[in-house]
């Protein structure tokens, strides 16, 4: 019976308690027998040094020391191996599992319907809607740049209301100083009102003194659309002066005097006008010949002026 239990009871416990492991580990089939075939193969041989020997003696050969020794080494190798299978076969089943982790992971769908490629709008190409009732053609698909606010709201003075009536127009003038010339404003408001324009003060002195009224004689199309709320048209002039040498006379300063001029209107089919003027003023002091030069720059402009508002 001692023998029985050895031999076959043992084995048969270790198989069925390494099957469950190994379906607990989830192996695959074919390690899953390796692994239980060497488990029966332990138990069997951890038997064999613990045999009893038999009733009678007398006739059995004593076993030899190297045989126990060997059987024991038999036994520890495949103890050994035993455990190294199982360590492989764990490692083996937690980087399957990552492995399908990942690939899960990769394969799922993203969240959300996918855009239609046959029925998508491109970006910036949007659709837009009709313009608002009371707009001209093609105001309402202008998208007016940030930069375009910021100057309207530093320079102009949007609080002006446009009222019905005879026209009313906007003016500034300045040199390469960031000034104004009184003689030019004077020049450019005379001219208006013998036109029967009216003359607003829409534009604000800082707009010359940061030196931004070359924005508004580049006659930029969206600050030019904006500036039409406002008032029906605006006249820019930009001077510059320099001394030049007057071989003729000495002790005498010559200013000449360059002014560049344009008239734009708001109404619908008037083109802009532009102009140049210029102008040579002469003095005992550089002062004295440019104030001459401005003067006569300012009777020239009004008269091109009074021209162009016609």
């Amino acid at each position: 019976m001692e023998d029985f239990r050895k031999y076959l009871l043992i084995p048969l416990a270790l198989t069925v308690a390494s099957w469950a492991a190994t379906g607990y580990l989830k192996l695959p089939f074919g390690p899953r027998i390796t692994f239980v075939i060497s488990s029966a193969l332990v138990a069997i041989l951890a038997g064999l040094p613990f045999q009893k020997p038999s009733h009678d003696a007398a006739q059995q050969k004593p076993v030899s020391r190297w045989r126990r020794r060997g059987t024991w080494l038999t036994a520890g190798i495949v103890s050994c191996s035993l455990v190294a299978f199982l360590a492989g076969m764990i490692g083996y089943r937690k980087a399957h599992k990552a492995q399908s982790i990942n690939q899960s992971a990769t394969v799922l769908p993203s969240s959300g319907p996918q855009p239609d490629s046959a029925n998508s709008i491109p970006r910036g190409n949007e659709r837009k809607g009709s313009p608002p009732p009371g707009t001209k053609p093609g105001e309402a698909d202008v998208s007016v740049p940030s930069d375009v606010d910021r100057f309207l709201d530093k320079y102009v003075d949007q609080g002006i209301k446009r009222t019905s009536g005879k026209p009313h127009w906007a003016f500034a003038a300045s040199d390469q100083k960031r000034s104004t010339i009184p003689e030019f404003d004077s020049a450019i408001s005379s001219a208006l009102t013998d036109a029967g324009i009216a003359n607003i003060a829409l534009l604000r002195p800082s707009l010359v003194s940061d030196g931004k009224l070359g924005k508004l004689y580049d006659f930029d199309p969206i600050v030019m659309r904006r500036l039409s709320k406002f008032c029906d048209g605006i006249i820019v002039a930009i001077a510059d002066s320099h001394l030049v040498t007057d071989m003729g006379v000495t002790d005498l300063s010559t200013v000449e005097l360059s002014v560049h001029v344009r008239v734009i209107p708001f109404s619908n089919g008037s083109p802009n006008k532009a102009f140049s003027i210029l102008e040579r003023g002469a003095g005992f002091t550089p002062t004295e010949a440019e104030r001459n030069a401005r003067q006569r720059a300012g009777e020239n402009l009004k008269k091109q002026l009074s021209a162009a508002l016609r």
